[in-house]
């Protein structure tokens, strides 16, 4: 046999561009502060022979591309001045941060996912302008940025939703939930068994060990003091050396106990949130935040607050009475009031009696008594009024067992029952009702959209996370709609996985 040639024809060296290679575009980058970012370009994105950008509204995926022009509307500023110039060019935040919120309106939010969806996601290639950041990117850019991403980027954000959509400030409507953290309630640990590991740590030599578990010691003995002084058993607290910030809770409308957080959110009757904070254990300790969002996004605060009986509390009626807020808050968990134990007369029904200075009871008799100054438990200052003719009263087997009526009237109750008296007028209580429909179905759409567990440890990291699913939540609103989120859920919910959102689902919204 011959020898085989090897010769080949020679062809002119000319290289297709592949769909993500977009390299540096001729344009120069702007210089800011001396730092030049990596902004991809995409007029260089292709499927096939068209252009993304015509491809997308071909494919009725105009809502990414508004995405995207809101991304590049936004000021950058506060993230661009953490930058130091030199070195290789960063990837400039807006396309992180879009990538970022828009993985999480598809409730892809875990940082593996969104570093595959923006490989193979056709929105995610425009969101990114073409850029493929890895896990270990986002990661390091979350950590630089997490005070940002906290707060200001989402009233930033609102603020732009707000302008947009053409909203007037109008009522407040506050509620909060329960979310799992992320620390598991099986690693948490009793007063035993932490001093257990701390101290094999100790002689083991584990100083990280040691740090964690010396911390997580400090956090049981502070929520043990507390629980002895409300009268509790201290010996259940447990704390979980991992996450020591968690507080172990029962879960929302069950029985069942976990490492959790409280979010709490103001939502204006838009349906978009407009506030949103995080405490361990309190929903009232997350109301000046809120209100503070409020006035950022408005420029003034709300007209009035709307709050379930979970917000009843003196300090924070206090606080409303020192803005001029107007806020209906009812005194039980319905609008009418609440019975007293055995469906006797409650402590409400006491009226006070300025003239007298002293508690009416429901006979229409002047208590006595109120002349000493005592302190409960937890420190809190009250007086003590005891009835007159208790035994001779008609009304005694509605109101009290024992020969005579006790009240104790704290500081501060007098707010309390201003309060209940505007809670009786029919026109509060229809103002009321509105409460419900304006902000559980937005803890409903955040739930919906994957905030069922905290994905990183701490408060700090749960706040994140609480602030960049309210701003996705809101994106959902402006460019889906009420209804498109419900179909969209509706679509990607799934046992396990999610299912990816289709092309067809997004374009029949678009219609």
């Amino acid at each position: 046999m011959g020898k085989r040639s090897t010769k080949t024809h020679k062809v002119p060296e000319v290289r297709q561009a592949s769909l993500l290679d977009v390299g540096q575009s001729k344009a120069p980058h702007p210089v800011i502060e001396g730092v030049r970012f990596d902004r991809g370009d995409r007029a260089r994105l292709f499927v096939g022979a068209v252009p993304l950008e015509k491809y997308l509204e071909a494919e009725g995926l105009k809502w990414v591309l508004r995405l995207a022009s809101l991304m590049d509307e936004l000021d950058w500023s506060a993230f661009e001045a953490s930058y130091k110039p030199g070195g290789r060019p960063p990837l400039h935040p807006k396309m992180v941060v879009g990538l970022i919120l828009y993985g999480m309106m598809l409730k892809q939010s875990s940082l593996r996912q969104l570093e595959a969806l923006a490989r193979r996601d056709v929105g995610a290639w425009w969101v990114a302008g073409g850029l493929t950041p890895d896990f270990t990117t986002f990661t390091k850019f979350i950590q630089r940025h997490s005070q940002l991403l906290s707060d200001d980027f989402f009233v930033q954000t609102t603020t732009r939703i707000v302008k947009q959509l053409k909203l007037t400030r109008s009522d407040l409507a506050l509620d909060g939930t329960v979310v799992q953290a992320a620390a598991s309630t099986a690693g948490a640990l009793k007063r035993e068994a932490m001093q257990k590991q701390l101290t094999e740590a100790k002689d083991e030599g584990d100083t990280q060990a040691v740090t964690k578990l010396e911390t997580a010691s400090a956090v049981l003995a502070e929520r043990e003091a507390a629980r002895a002084v409300a009268g509790k058993d201290p010996e259940s607290v447990v704390v979980s050396p991992h996450e020591p910030e968690a507080v172990n809770q029962p879960k929302k409308n069950s029985k069942d106990y976990q490492l959790a957080y409280k979010p709490t959110l103001g939502t204006h009757p838009s349906g978009l949130i407009v506030g949103q904070s995080l405490s361990a254990t309190s929903e009232n300790e997350c109301v000046p935040a809120i209100l503070e969002h409020h006035e950022r996004v408005f420029g003034a605060q709300p007209e009035r607050a709307l709050a379930d009986a979970g917000f009843l509390s003196i300090p924070l009626l206090g606080l409303f009475v020192a803005m001029g807020l107007d806020a209906l808050v009812p005194s039980g968990r319905r609008t009418q009031e609440k019975k007293g134990r055995g469906g006797r007369f409650p402590t409400s029904d006491f009226i006070w009696d300025a003239d007298a200075n002293a508690p009416r009871c429901p006979a229409g008799k002047t208590m006595a008594g109120g002349q000493t100054v005592q302190h409960d438990r937890a420190g809190r200052a009250y007086r003590q009024y005891a009835g007159r003719q208790c035994g001779t009263c008609p009304l005694r087997a509605q109101c009290t067992k024992s020969t005579t009526r006790n009240i104790k009237r704290f500081e501060g109750d007098e707010m309390k029952a201003a309060m209940a008296e505007v809670m009786r007028h029919p026109s509060a209580q229809r103002a009321y009702r509105q409460r419900a429909a304006i902000v559980e179905p937005s803890i409903a759409r955040l739930r919906s959209g994957g905030l069922t567990r905290f994905r990183r440890r701490g408060r700090k990291n749960a706040r994140l996370e609480l602030s960049l699913n309210c701003v996705a939540h809101n994106l959902r609103l402006l460019l889906w709609g009420r209804g498109g989120v419900l179909v969209v859920l509706c679509i990607t919910a799934r046992p396990g996985e999610p299912w990816r959102i289709t092309a067809v689902a997004v374009a029949l919204l678009a219609r």
